[in-house]
């Protein structure tokens, strides 16, 4: 919740990198929610579509938009 409230460019940076980590008890579809709970405008997953963020497919389009976008997220 702590990244979530943040919505900057570290915070979705971290927890697209936890999404790769494969020894947290964590899911990493619990960080694809953190991610869309944030609402940025160019997301691929609003608030409301939290369902489909946290699938394995979500997950992929996740870390695809961020490899375009994270140039030109603001760091706030």
């Amino acid at each position: 919740d702590s990244l979530t409230a943040a919505n900057n460019k570290f915070a979705v940076n971290l927890l697209i990198e936890l999404m790769d980590e494969s020894n947290l008890e964590v899911p990493p579809g619990d960080f694809a929610v953190a991610i869309a709970k944030m609402g940025t405008p160019s997301a691929p997953f609003a608030k409301t579509e939290l369902r489909s963020a946290a699938t394995p497919e979500g997950i992929a389009t996740w870390k695809s938009w961020w490899k375009e976008n994270k140039d030109g997220f603001p760091d706030k």
